[in-house]
């Protein structure tokens, strides 16, 4: 009877080692990183061609493919970030609500009415989303940069001298640049994820280019939240 027993529990701990294997695999085959990198290669070819030839819609939409058909609903990878206080901080763990994450450098000049946009944001959804602002700098300059910003607004950094940090978290500056923001769903997926907002002219004024940008990032956190009151706040900022 006893041995039956074991029997019973050692084919129970199996299957469930199994299952554990399993999703393992499948979060491993659907994290962001593994995604990016298979079909990076290829994009940056054609994409490159396509900047080439001056043909600029062309490079737009294989990002906008590269986006929709490729990285969406994958899994972002659990990255390791400094707090400007220089404590390392996991990503995925340290933030529990959905991620607005936008991607800078301090000497990245960014449009008017731009950073605005993020605080005026921030403080009016900062109870439903984590706002993350992600300077690929030294701790210095991103202290520094973070004056710009509301206290509902979360500023980290990575610094690549401090060779600390993996290869997946690198290739993510080198693959889109900046600025370019990234919108995170509660169990980590990636739902969209917008370049530089090219319909800022640099003679618009400062009340346009400020509408411009907040409808910008609403159209990006309109996939966190889906409800009505951001849509029609974005439809009457138009």
């Amino acid at each position: 009877m006893k041995k039956f027993s074991l029997h019973i529990i050692l084919i129970a701990l199996f299957l469930v080692a199994q299952k554990i294997q399993a999703q393992q695999v499948k979060l491993k085959d659907s994290l962001f990183s593994e995604a990016l990198a298979a079909n990076f290669m290829k994009f940056k070819y054609e994409t490159k061609k396509a900047y080439d030839d001056h043909d600029f819609e062309r490079g737009d939409f294989l990002f906008d493919s590269l986006v929709e058909n490729v990285l969406k609903s994958k899994y972002f990878d659990d990255f390791k970030v400094k707090k400007l206080n220089g404590v390392t901080v996991s990503l995925n763990n340290y933030f529990k609500k959905p991620v607005f994450l936008i991607t800078y450098a301090s000497w990245c000049i960014t449009s008017q009415g731009e950073i605005p946009a993020i605080n005026a944001l921030a403080k009016k959804y900062s109870d439903k989303i984590d706002f993350v602002v992600l300077y690929w700098d030294n701790k210095n300059n991103a202290r520094k940069a973070s004056k710009q910003y509301d206290k509902n607004v979360n500023v980290v950094y990575i610094n690549e001298v401090d060779n600390t940090f993996s290869s997946e978290v690198i290739n993510l500056k080198h693959t889109f640049g900046f600025p370019t923001s990234f919108y995170i769903d509660s169990e980590n997926r990636v739902m969209d994820i917008k370049r530089v907002n090219k319909a800022i002219k640099i003679n618009d004024t400062y009340l346009k280019a400020y509408t411009e940008n907040y409808n910008f990032f609403v159209d990006g956190l309109s996939s966190l939240l889906i409800n009505g009151e951001i849509v029609k706040e974005h439809l009457a900022g138009k």
